[in-house]
């Protein structure tokens, strides 16, 4: 749930700021202060409710919530174990993403781009195979 919120947070600035900002930028008669006041505050909003909240703290409990489901898949025994690995390595996967995050405020941090793209593909057949397996579950278990 934390991390739906954050991403919410995160996502509903393309709702309620940048739509202000590009008015302001675009506005006749807008000196160059103005655009540049609009594209530092873009920057900022951007770095603050979208890679800090919405991606870094929103990602990171929807990855804690899949490596804690799949750990506990894992020791429950509750489906075959590939299900739990295939979220346990898509987890340490997704995470590498983060850097990706961490080099917009830290150019000189390396960036590990392709995790991203990786890890939420896998991510998504993780979530799709777990709720096949839900679905193939008889009705007694």
């Amino acid at each position: 749930v934390i991390g739906l919120v954050a991403q919410f947070i995160g996502l509903l600035r393309w709702v309620f700021v940048v739509p202000v900002l590009a008015r302001s930028y675009v506005a006749p008669g807008a000196s160059e202060a103005t655009k540049e006041a609009c594209v530092i505050a873009f920057q900022t909003v951007n770095q603050f409710g979208g890679v800090l909240l919405g991606e870094s703290v929103g990602q990171l409990f929807t990855i804690l919530s899949m490596l804690l489901l799949s750990m506990l898949i894992l020791r429950a025994r509750i489906f075959k174990t590939w299900i739990a690995w295939l979220g346990i390595v898509t987890s340490g996967i997704y995470v590498l993403a983060q850097t990706e995050l961490l080099h917009t405020a830290v150019p000189s941090f390396p960036s590990i781009g392709i995790a991203g793209f990786v890890g939420s593909v896998l991510w998504i057949v993780w979530m799709a195979a777990l709720g096949i397996l839900l679905v193939r579950q008889p009705k007694n278990v």
